[in-house]
């Protein structure tokens, strides 16, 4: 799936940091494997160490991210899904919620929980949901 998305953090010095995916952005796709691997400061670290993930990994170390100058402003406005990592704690932002008529309205900040994952997977089929719950629940190592 080609669904983008940006991840962000607020860094200890109060400033915003991000960084965007071009595809599998969804909350079933890299919404897992961000919830799944990325809680360390080590793994944030490394997401965030680059403007442009060319593929999200199990493995934080696997990371290869790609060289664009990017706007330094957060994109919020024209993504598909955004992530952000507060207190602890990953939240998302799903813009195709919304009407697409909807100009002026923001998607709230959802908790990116077990159960909020697996949902969306169920918008795809009860094998995807299975497929998605095993992996969380490391039964499976891959998406």
């Amino acid at each position: 799936m080609a669904t983008t998305s940006d991840f962000g953090r607020i860094k200890r010095d109060g400033t915003l940091e991000y960084t965007h995916i071009s595809g599998d952005g969804y909350p079933s796709g890299a919404g897992a494997i961000i919830f799944k691997h990325y809680q360390t400061e080590e793994a944030l670290d490394r997401l965030f160490a680059g403007d442009h993930i060319e593929e999200l990994t199990n493995d934080p170390d696997d990371i290869t991210h790609m060289d664009d100058a990017r706007d330094p402003t957060w994109p919020w406005d024209y993504l598909s899904v955004n992530y952000f990592f507060q207190d602890g704690k990953w939240f998302y932002r799903d813009w195709d919620s919304l009407d697409h008529d909807d100009t002026t309205s923001t998607p709230p900040l959802i908790p990116l929980t077990r159960e909020a994952i697996v949902r969306d997977a169920r918008k795809y089929s009860a094998n995807a949901e299975q497929h998605v719950a095993d992996y969380l629940d490391g039964n499976k190592d891959t998406l």
